[in-house]
């Protein structure tokens, strides 16, 4: 029998039992790290030391016991960890504390009120000093802000935050101020413009709770079948390097690996030239992912499936049948109602195995196990949030690159028509000179690999100012600025009216200028005919 590895709090008793046999009969010696054990009250050896007893377990008892079996004909070892679990104590401490905020009405706000505390500290919210309890409208996250949707002039007022456990409390205030919306115009132009405000308001204000929680959590996450379990790496002629593929498994925590065999270049070789994983009802995510994650780092590998399944419970995300409504799928009642979707009966046969109903089903399982759409790699469930979510990131996001203010249309289109991340990745890899021109489509199935040099580049000069390059703007560059000006033919004629309109004030000064001078000059006449 051999010990096995422990974990203690404070105060325990633990037991390790380490067995041998032998020839003469061995002795056995107990070690904590490098040192025998000392002689303590708390240690106990029995059984001709083969069982080790510790009591009142403390921080200095934390290490590694090694049981050592010795006779004349030689000696083995065996190791075991203690763990011991020492609890902090932290006093509750606000760190990002809420600050006076003014809001319109309608709107959600946020009020933070984020904590460090050992043991947990409870959070509660207070307005002008009453408690508030969470409702439809007021709700108190996982890290203690209180968040209020639709907010009314009634919310107004003074909130406090307070954190405590049995070691302390800690508070923080701030004051809420809504006002009422003010909307010019006429009727019509109201109501079309708070229709436009409610919608950009919902897009941002729902963002980050859409994208970086439900969605995210759920729909983003159908990468994680299209892994694959083995990374190809690839020299300049499309070699398999020295070193070989790696295993996924092996590149986790192994940034040495960009040192050491041939950085990032070939990596990427082998990702634009390799498929994707083929997903099959019965094979979603590799092993690799499911058996071997992260096994470098953890004495038990994780299980990424398992992982996604429980985030999405522990941030409630609503079930797979929940999500189906939301993108007006048919209704399901029973697992076969789910065929459309989940052809293989084998595949729904398991799922009715695991959730006995069709309204327990995970999101993120439901999800992946669907038959991918034509020509997509998801299913009609994830295409609908997917296409939701990024219409709202597209319509909330008042930076989107083709907004009319944030590129001139002849920058926006060279950004539309020459960048990609084939370009990207021949400007900025170390070593890479040949490419796809498409680099998520296998050279194959496209016009094969190409030169870096006939990929298309961005011409800069259409972001050129020249009322910013003064005495060093040569005639060259003159000319290359005229050019580009005639592909733009609105901004062309709006520089040729500011020219007339510069020329005909020079035209009207010189007309004031010359009747003056004929003035002048009639008075001069007149003065020599009188002599």
């Amino acid at each position: 029998m051999v010990p096995k590895d422990q974990t203690a709090a404070l105060g325990d008793t633990v037991y390790f039992t380490c067995t041998a046999r032998g020839v003469p009969k061995p002795q056995i010696t107990w070690y904590r790290n490098t040192m025998i054990l000392p002689p303590d009250e708390s240690i106990i050896l029995s059984d001709n030391n083969q069982n080790l007893t510790i009591t009142e377990i403390s921080g200095d008892d934390d290490g590694i016991y090694h049981c050592r079996a010795e006779n004349s004909e030689g000696l083995t070892e065996i190791s075991a960890f203690l763990k011991v679990e020492q609890n902090k104590i932290i006093v509750p401490k606000i760190v990002l504390r809420p600050e006076d905020l003014d809001a319109f009405e309608e709107t959600s706000v946020q009020l933070p009120c984020e904590y460090e505390s050992e043991p947990p500290g409870n959070v509660e919210w207070r307005k002008n000093g009453n408690r508030l309890t969470t409702n439809d409208r007021l709700s108190i996250t996982i890290i203690g802000s209180l968040v209020i949707k639709n907010i009314t002039l009634a919310d107004s007022g003074s909130y406090e935050c307070s954190v405590h456990n049995e070691y302390g409390r800690d508070t923080a205030a701030a004051f809420l101020t809504v006002k009422n919306r003010v909307v010019p115009g006429e009727e019509y132009i109201n109501i079309a413009l708070t229709q436009a405000t409610r919608d950009v308001d919902q897009a941002i204000a729902r963002t980050v709770e859409e994208l970086f929680n439900n969605k995210r959590r759920a729909a983003l996450r159908f990468g994680h079948s299209i892994i694959n379990p083995i990374l190809n790496r690839y020299d300049e002629n499309f070699e398999t390097i020295p070193q070989g593929h790696l295993l996924l498994r092996d590149a986790f925590f192994s940034p040495w690996r960009l040192v050491d065999e041939g950085g990032v270049d070939p990596l990427l070789r082998g990702m634009f030239v390799t498929p994707a994983k083929l997903k099959t009802p019965t094979q979603n995510l590799n092993s690799e992912l499911t058996e071997k994650l992260f096994y470098s780092a953890h004495a038990v590998a994780l299980d990424l499936a398992a992982m996604n399944i429980q985030r999405g419970r522990d941030h409630g995300i609503p079930a797979y049948t929940k999500w189906r409504d939301f993108c007006n799928m048919t209704e399901v009642n029973s697992f076969d109602d789910l065929a459309n979707e989940i052809s293989d009966p084998s595949v729904r046969a398991k799922l009715k195995d695991l959730y006995g109903s069709v309204f327990n089903i995970d999101v993120w399982v439901g999800g992946i196990l669907e038959d991918q759409v034509e020509g997509g790699m998801v299913g009609p469930l994830f295409r609908c949030l997917l296409i939701e979510q990024f219409q709202r990131l597209r319509s909330g996001d008042r930076f989107w690159y083709e907004n009319p203010s944030t590129f001139k249309s002849d920058q926006l289109r060279e950004l539309k028509l020459k960048t990609n991340l084939a370009r990207i990745i021949c400007d900025n890899a170390d070593n890479i000179d040949t490419i796809n021109q498409n680099v998520f489509v296998l050279p194959e199935i496209q016009e094969g690999l190409m030169s870096c040099d006939d990929l298309p580049k961005i011409d800069l000069r259409y972001w050129m100012d020249c009322k910013t390059c003064h005495d060093n703007f040569d005639l060259e560059n003159n000319r290359v600025r005229r050019d580009i000006g005639k592909a733009n033919l609105a901004d062309q004629l709006k520089e040729n009216e500011f020219m007339l309109e510069d020329l005909q004030d020079s035209v009207n000064i010189l007309k004031s200028t010359v009747k003056d001078l004929r003035k002048k000059v009639e008075e001069l006449e007149m003065k020599i005919n009188k002599k």
